[in-house]
């Protein structure tokens, strides 16, 4: 039976790891290709304990975690970032930020995607002055050569929870392909859900 429960900061240490692992797994597919950096994702994942409102919300099958979802506020996240949805008059204090989401293939379609936003927004409404929820991903070319002929992308399902792309504002986030040497800056685009009134 899966469960859904939000990761304790008194089990983090021996839970990050298999968080860690499990997103260098995730985001090998297209259209990240991300070649996996632990380090980096274990302290990527290390500020989500530590920063103020920010979760880590698990989804296990039985004692294994088999997707993850994150949030935390917008002024807790990098400067890489804030600094297009500043230069973009958002204010940061009103944004939580959503993170990753990642779920092993075998558990997909089952509805796990749409409780992760669920579990955000809802703590985002606990949250005094977050009026919107934001996240960005990656934008590639309709004529990419590494598209997989069965991919499809998740615009559809985003905007069915009512997401939808905040015009023109991208950012550029670094990280190395699978097959290549050095880390590339790949243009991320940024979506927002504006959010009832807390």
């Amino acid at each position: 039976m899966l469960r859904f429960e939000t990761l304790k900061s008194e089990d983090h240490s021996k839970i990050l790891p298999a968080l860690a692992r499990l997103s260098i797994e995730i985001f090998r597919e297209y259209p990240f290709c991300y070649d996996g950096d632990f380090d980096f994702e274990m302290h990527d994942l290390s500020t989500y304990v530590e920063s103020p409102d920010a979760r880590i919300f698990l989804a296990l099958d039985g004692n294994s975690v088999v997707g993850f979802t994150t949030c935390k506020p917008l002024r807790y996240a990098p400067e890489s970032v804030k600094a297009p949805l500043i230069q973009g008059k958002v204010s940061v204090d009103e944004v939580l930020y959503l993170g990753e989401s990642t779920l092993k293939p075998e558990f997909r379609g089952r509805g796990i995607g749409k409780h992760f936003f669920e579990l955000r927004e809802k703590h985002a409404r606990t949250i005094l002055g977050i009026k919107k929820n934001i996240f960005f991903t990656i934008t590639r070319p309709d004529s990419d050569p590494k598209c997989p002929e069965n991919y499809r992308n998740l615009h559809a399902f985003w905007k069915s929870q009512g997401y939808s792309p905040i015009p023109e504002l991208v950012s550029y986030y670094p990280w190395r392909e699978i097959g290549e040497q050095q880390a590339q800056l790949h243009t991320m685009q940024y979506w927002e859900k504006q959010l009832s009134s807390n």
